[in-house]
């Protein structure tokens, strides 16, 4: 795991620059003949490098332990990242999200004790589409 702050953004990309789409300032990087299909591992490094430069506190891989029968079980799940302590982020760069991604999502809210969570598909045809809200023990 790696804790990020708003001084240490240098290198997170590795020269993918960002760009706005729709309304929301996300990091959404091509290659050069503009066909989207590029790794998760290389949007997941443009969207830290753009939550830490906007100051916010970021730990990446999160290490999220699982309690069975009173034994805390190591590595039995992984964040992809925690921003500020308090919303847990999964990546995704496939055509459409599956309930199993939703489902996931929840399992790591419950076990890190975390009110909500984002789901981000950059893989969607637009990046509004791509976005989709988790919510531990919502109250109706």
């Amino acid at each position: 795991m790696r804790i990020y702050s708003g001084h240490d953004a240098t290198g997170l990309c590795q020269g993918n620059q960002p760009h706005h789409l729709d309304d929301y300032r996300v990091c959404h990087p091509y290659p050069q003949d503009g066909r989207p299909g590029i790794l998760e591992k290389a949007y997941f490094g443009c969207l830290c490098y753009e939550l830490v430069s906007a100051g916010l506190k970021i730990q990446t891989q999160q290490e999220l332990p699982l309690l069975y029968q009173g034994v805390k079980i190591d590595c039995a799940y992984r964040a992809d990242l925690i921003v500020e302590e308090s919303v847990i982020v999964e990546l995704k760069a496939i055509e459409s999200l599956a309930p199993i991604h939703s489902r996931q999502l929840l399992t790591y809210l419950r076990i890190a004790h975390l009110p909500v969570g984002l789901l981000l598909n950059f893989g969607a045809l637009t990046m509004k589409q791509g976005i989709e809200r988790v919510v531990n023990n919502f109250k109706e």
